[in-house]
């Protein structure tokens, strides 16, 4: 995003960056199908890329790890969101809702995740399954928003989303997901 762009719209987000996964990835017969990951970044890249790969779990780096284990404040932070013990290099922790339906049986078609790194969010992310991508291009599956479930407060004032989103603009042959339905919170 433009420097233009972020003076004049107060939005925490700087950055996007999607993740393509063939063979998808942990927790087994869950999200091991192919899948994106769009991540939705808050903090700088320079932080994020700071996160080191290694030998501790996820392979990051041992002394990057305990920092991705600093949960936010509850109030940052939706109940239904469990640490998943997920730190990776270059992104930091997932948190997961554990009450998502492909946890209880049915199959994983799209999610929602808070990263977090060294207690603080620090990006959102939808993970949408190929197969929704491919049933947006040829018609079988519409178009459709997923309420994001929300915190109580927010650590830094700005616009944030209500929903993600997953649609195919046949005109310009793109398949998008969004993050939308923006209403301004502030710091508390």
């Amino acid at each position: 995003m433009s420097p233009k762009f972020k003076k004049r719209v107060d939005s925490p987000f700087t950055y996007v960056l999607a993740n393509w996964n063939p063979m998808g990835h942990i927790p087994a017969h869950i999200w091991d199908v192919p899948h994106f990951d769009v991540h939705f970044y808050m903090n700088p890249e320079a932080e994020r890329l700071a996160i080191r790969p290694g030998p501790c779990p996820q392979l990051t780096n041992c002394d990057d790890y305990p920092k991705g284990k600093i949960l936010p404040p509850a109030k940052y932070r939706h109940p239904d969101y469990k640490d998943m013990d997920a730190v990776e290099p270059g992104m930091g922790n997932h948190l997961v809702d554990t009450t998502a339906p492909e946890f209880h049986g049915e199959k994983f078609t799209s999610s929602f995740i808070y990263g977090i790194w060294n207690g603080k969010v620090t990006f959102y992310e939808p993970m949408v399954n190929l197969a929704q991508y491919n049933g947006l291009r040829n018609g079988t599956i519409d178009d459709r928003c997923v309420p994001i479930k929300l915190p109580q407060a927010y650590e830094r004032s700005g616009w944030y989303p209500t929903r993600y989103c997953m649609r195919h603009r046949h005109n310009r042959a793109e398949t998008v997901t969004s993050i939308e339905g923006f209403v301004y919170r502030t710091a508390s």
